[in-house]
């Protein structure tokens, strides 16, 4: 508001007028005041960015190397489900021949439904790692994102502060110059113009003095 009313402000004063160079740094103040004070914010916001994206990548990190363990852990439960059932197999064709087996096959088909559940939530957690590492993956591509977004505000900000920088030096060069030109810090009054006052003529004509010979 300052600025864009600066110009009609200045086209009311004479170029050495105080004022001149008074309005021009005035502007000029609030304009670094305001530039100042948008620097603060973005960079506070990238602040607060590069903050979150250490964190993120720190949890990205963390959860690749539990979801090694538990790829591992999932791999050792099937494997692990696998010779159970295999021994459960071979225990039932042993049954047939020697029935005083029937209560270890039970033990058995207990201990192999005991490995099918661990091989499901195994699993089930390797997936739940790969779907929050997946989800984390587009946080972090959501505030990198943001983050060049903000590094771009930040440099029009700054290119924006330089040209006004650039501007209210001219602007003041200018006023200084149109001084110089003028050569006077005195306001110049027009000279009021002088009143004539008309002469009064007498209402009473003049007589003529007598002649030599009306004696």
């Amino acid at each position: 508001m300052l600025s864009s009313a600066l110009e009609p402000k200045l086209a009311r004063l004479l170029p050495c007028d105080a004022p001149v160079t008074a309005s021009i740094d005035e502007v000029s103040q609030a304009s670094e005041a305001r530039f100042a004070a948008a620097n603060k914010y973005w960079q506070s916001r990238s602040a607060a960015l590069k903050s979150e994206i250490a964190a993120v990548e720190h949890t990205i990190a963390l959860e690749q190397s539990r979801t090694a363990d538990w790829t591992r852990d999932h791999a050792d439960a099937d494997q692990e489900r696998t010779s159970v059932d295999a021994h459960v197999i071979a225990l039932q064709r042993a049954v047939e021949k020697a029935p005083s087996l029937v209560d270890a096959e039970k033990q058995l088909r207990a201990l192999a439904a005991a490995t099918q559940q661990t091989a499901a939530r195994s699993e089930a957690r390797e997936s739940a790692a790969s779907s929050l590492i997946e989800g984390l993956r587009d946080v972090l591509r959501a505030d990198q994102t943001q983050q060049n977004s903000v590094g771009a505000q930040l440099r029009s900000v700054a290119a924006e502060e330089a040209a006004y920088k650039e501007y209210y030096a001219a602007r003041t060069a200018r006023a200084r110059t149109e001084c110089t030109i003028t050569g006077s810090s005195e306001p110049v009054v027009p000279a009021s113009p002088r009143r004539t006052v008309p002469k009064r003529t007498s209402p009473i004509k003049p007589v003529a003095p007598p002649s030599a010979s009306a004696n």
